[in-house]
């Protein structure tokens, strides 16, 4: 029934009632109080009511109301969102994964061996803490170490382990733990490669939560070395050290760390295809937001980027400078350029050819217009430098010489040094071709060689012509370096011949046996400025790094000294010293540091990494990505 039909009999009735009371001199306003209280017990109207409130206002009064009612939500809505933005906050919530495809497969996911494969090392510094470890500006910062104190002389470290850090089977990590780590890498039943970096270091247990390092002689970089993860001696010291590389305890990992192992998965021919991690809610630092982290493993480049187009991945482990072409769905991937302590630079053999002339060395040198062609082919992924030192480091000098682009002055060194102009003109090519078949050797010999150089002016001292192989490793972006390179020393008469190797055999057939005059190459040199092992004349022999074969007394002090100085500015002092002496003698043209291109979906908040020092390093505050969000009222 409606509600007017409901108000009839009742107005009906009390029309009645209200001529009565009206006869006998009774008020009308009362008994419409009456009527109204009858029809609802309640005195404020209820919706159904105030449909009807139009029938009782004018228009005018009608809009004045709705105006009102559009203003007062309007004031509502403003500070609703008002308070929304100041107190509702929007953050990282527990959940998500994160698949990362990698190129190779992982072996021994154990820290004393790790150091050999980046897989490997990718997966350690997940699973396994250290004593320090890496942040996101790639400075070296307390992991199980709660603090450090060294000695006066410098050959002393103790430091004090945390307490809280637990294992992923729920057992408490200790000291015992680190010393039992610590002796199997220097066990050489173990057959760790970090144990060339520990000779002449011991270690002891000064007090129950410390551990102290003893040093033959004072090394200033020393902590930089205490990086490796730690194992769990309960479980360890079980196997037998002959058997440690056979243990399934290599694959199957107890550690530490953020995540702990999950699951693998393995093809038929028992390849490893996946590893699943997932997070370590009771890690001692802030436990990681991302439940689960996956790696999948490609044996090349072009397998994995298909997993990334297909969403298969959401991110890439290391984008070669050459394959950024490659890449679909640009827009959904965030391309990270990492700095890293690597240097690329073209040593000279100063023990074969013309390499071995500094005059030579120098003239290349200034030949080479080596900022605009880094900036040409590289861009953004490098940047051009001119010494041993990187331009990050607290020990770099600014004020040294340097070898700017002056292709007149390289000439004119040249000419000082014997090396003169003479042409070779097509006649002589021509003549060449026909004596090049006789059989009179020393008439062949220089036939062949004007041949070689072709047409052209070219540099000739003493019946010889000026001429440097430059080799390389046969990647993309080298041979087009290489190729401007040749461009621009031929340009000042320096024949150059450019030979491009596998990286494999750059190793092993180039630099173990020191067959080059010229080798274009890059070497990770480490966060601190230590220098030693590739510039220090006794690193020249087969299994050192000094592949120049650069000996200077002078520069061999500053190495030493700075090496073990406590003092930074002692430090800093030597190696600027140092600077300045291998710029004159030139054993190396520094070209550039380039960046490591690190590849992930945009969907993963939270990445904060400036630079690595390795690869794995990237993962340096993984703890902080996130993937689900939630929100909170403050």
């Amino acid at each position: 029934m409606k509600w007017a039909d409901k108000l009839r009999p009742k107005l009906l009735f009390l029309r009645s009632g209200a001529a009565k009371v009206s006869l006998s001199g009774g008020n009308q306003a009362e008994l419409d109080k009456k009527l109204v209280f009858s029809l609802a017990k309640k005195r404020i109207p209820s919706w159904s009511q105030f449909k009807h409130l139009k029938m009782f206002l004018s228009r005018r009064e009608l809009w004045f109301i709705r105006l009102s009612f559009l203003l007062i939500t309007l004031a509502l809505t403003f500070l609703f969102f008002q308070y929304s933005h100041d107190h509702w906050v929007s953050g990282p919530a527990v959940g998500g994964e994160y698949c990362e495809a990698l190129i190779g497969t992982p072996k021994y996911i154990n820290p004393i061996y790790a150091s050999i494969s980046d897989l490997d090392s990718d997966l350690t510094a997940l699973i396994f803490s250290s004593l320090f470890r890496r942040d996101g500006q790639g400075q070296l910062q307390p992991d199980l170490a709660e603090n450090m104190e060294k000695n006066e002389d410098g050959r002393q470290y103790k430091i004090k382990i945390r307490s809280d850090a637990v294992w992923h089977d729920g057992q408490p990590l200790t000291v015992e733990d680190i010393i039992f780590t610590f002796q199997a890498i220097k066990d050489s039943e173990y057959h760790s490669p970090l144990r060339a970096s520990f000779t002449g270091v011991e270690i002891s247990r000064p007090t129950e939560d410390s551990v102290q390092f003893s040093l033959n002689e004072a090394y200033a970089a020393f902590p930089e070395l205490l990086t490796f993860g730690i194992l769990p001696k309960d479980i360890w010291q079980l196997i037998p050290p002959a058997n440690a590389t056979l243990s399934a305890l290599n694959l199957k990992p107890i550690g530490s760390g953020p995540f702990k192992f999950k699951s693998l998965v393995k093809d038929q021919s028992g390849r490893l295809r996946t590893y699943e991690l997932e997070r370590n809610k009771d890690y001692y630092q802030n436990a990681p937001w991302i439940a689960t982290v996956r790696f999948k493993f490609y044996p090349a480049y072009e397998e994995a980027l298909s997993a990334l187009a297909g969403q298969e991945c959401d991110g890439l482990s290391y984008l070669p400078f050459n394959r950024r072409s490659e890449v679909a769905a640009v827009n959904q991937f965030n391309f990270y350029l990492l700095r890293q302590p690597q240097i690329n630079a073209i040593f000279f053999n100063l023990k074969s050819g013309v390499g071995g002339e500094r005059a030579v060395r120098q003239a290349l040198a200034r030949a080479l217009p080596k900022k605009s062609l880094v900036a040409e082919i590289f861009g953004d992924y490098a940047q051009a430098i001119d010494g041993p030192i990187r331009p990050e480091s607290f020990a770099y000098k600014d004020d040294f010489l340097k070898y700017e682009y002056d292709p007149a002055a390289a000439a004119l060194s040249l000419e000082q040094a014997g090396w003169r102009l003479a042409t070779i003109t097509a006649e002589q090519v021509k003549t060449s071709q026909e004596q090049a078949n006789a059989d009179d050797e020393t008439v062949r010999a220089p036939a062949t060689e004007v041949l070689f150089f072709g047409p052209g002016l070219w540099r000739q001292k003493d019946g010889r012509w000026l001429k440097i192989t430059l080799k390389m490793s046969d990647r993309g972006e080298n041979l087009v370096l290489g190729q401007a390179i040749q461009n621009a020393w031929e340009k000042i008469g320096v024949k150059t011949v450019l030979t491009g190797l596998p990286a494999t055999e750059i190793a092993s057939q180039v630099i173990k046996t020191r067959d080059f005059e010229a080798l274009l190459y890059g070497f990770m040199v480490g966060a601190d400025p230590d220098i030693y092992p590739l510039w220090h004349s006794s690193q020249i022999g087969e299994n050192g790094l000094n592949i120049t074969g650069y000996s200077n007394k002078d520069a061999d002090q500053l190495l030493e000294d700075a090496r073990f100085a406590n003092d930074q500015s002692v430090r800093k002092e030597k190696y600027g010293q140092f600077q300045e002496i291998i710029a004159a003698d030139t054993p190396a043209l520094f070209l550039y540091t380039a960046a490591y291109t690190y590849l992930q979906a945009k969907k993963i908040k939270g990445f904060a990494v400036d630079a690595i020092v390795a690869p794995y390093n990237r993962f340096a505050n993984i703890n902080d990505w996130y993937i689900k969000t939630a929100g909170t009222w403050r």
